[in-house]
Parts: C-alpha cells; sequence; structure tokens
C-alpha cells in the first residue's frame, strides 16, 4: 500500500506510511466526532442503529490506525525520522559554525554565539529570555543589549555606545 501510495503522490515509501497514518488518525477523531454526535442525538442511547454504526465504524478505524502504526513501525519510519533529524542539525550546526568562521570571531565572541546558539535550542519557546555572559541575546521585545555595565564588546569604543540603557548604537552609520 506504502510503494502504491509512494508512486501516485511521487513520495518514498516511508513518507506515504507515515501519510497513511495520519490519514488514519484524522478518520478517526471525524468517526468519533460522528459517535459522539449520535450518542447526543439519542440521549446517550447506546442500543439505538444508529450509534451502534458509528460503534462499529469506530471500532474498525481504530484497528486500521493501529495496523497502518504497527506497519510504519515495522519498515523504520520512527528510526528514519530521527536520522533525517539528526542530519538536518548537522547541518544547522555546520553552516553556524561556517559563518562564526566567516566572521572571524574572537574566541570569546564565539563562545558568546556558540552559547546562545545552544540556549536558543534548548528554550522551549521563543518568548524566553536568554542571557549569556551578562548579554541579554533576545528578550520579548526582540532586542539584544548589553546587561552588565562594567563590560563592553571586544575592540568596542566607549563612544560607540549611548546611554539610554539599551546597550546598542542608535547613532546612524
Amino acid at each position: 500500500m506504502a510503494l502504491e501510495i509512494a508512486r501516485e503522490e511521487h513520495i518514498t515509501p516511508w513518507d506515504a506510511l507515515l501519510k497513511s497514518v495520519r490519514l488514519a488518525a484524522g478518520r478517526v477523531s471525524w468517526v468519533d466526532e460522528q459517535l459522539t454526535q449520535a450518542v447526543r442525538a439519542n440521549d446517550g442511547d447506546m442500543n439505538q442503529p444508529n450509534v451502534a454504526k458509528w460503534l462499529k465504524e469506530s471500532r474498525l478505524e481504530r484497528t486500521l490506525l493501529a495496523k497502518m502504526g504497527k506497519a510504519a513501525i515495522d519498515a523504520g519510519v520512527a528510526e528514519r525520522m530521527v536520522r533525517q533529524v539528526e542530519l538536518e542539525g548537522q547541518l544547522v550546526a555546520e553552516a553556524l559554525v561556517h559563518a562564526l568562521d566567516v566572521l572571524e570571531l574572537t574566541a570569546e565572541q564565539r563562545t558568546i554565539a556558540l552559547e546562545a546558539a545552544h540556549a536558543r535550542l534548548l528554550s522551549a519557546s521563543g518568548s524566553q529570555t536568554l542571557v549569556v555572559q551578562g548579554t541579554v541575546l533576545h528578550d520579548d521585545s526582540g532586542t539584544s543589549r548589553n546587561t552588565n555595565p562594567d563590560s563592553s564588546p571586544p575592540d568596542a569604543q566607549p563612544d560607540d555606545y549611548d546611554d539610554d540603557d539599551d546597550g546598542r548604537n542608535n547613532e546612524e552609520p
């Protein structure tokens, strides 16, 4: 079945299996909604023919979902997805390291940048404030600023920063 879907939609057999699982899950949800409506319409009487029809259909769809899930597991879809995510992570890491190399950052700046990337990847939501070595790297306002008044970025001149408490140079270049 997965090979047939894959040929028709020009996707891999693994993607076809995953799509089949998702479709089966969607059908289970839809049938369960129909069952709920039938039960409500019949005042909770599970012996009504319309309720029995949807109950039977619900069981069949759940059985199909379980079979599709097992087929996907047996075909190694989960392992393939993990490998794909790992590969994507490796590519992102390589791109980040390359970007840092191009910028020719100092060792301290590079460490701060990598710590910031690490903190961002570990954060559960984008609305958290990330602080690395006294520098707010992101907050809800989207700004970056130095929170340590005694420190300035390497190679920065004291005149490069104004005193409006956001730590950024507000002068036009």
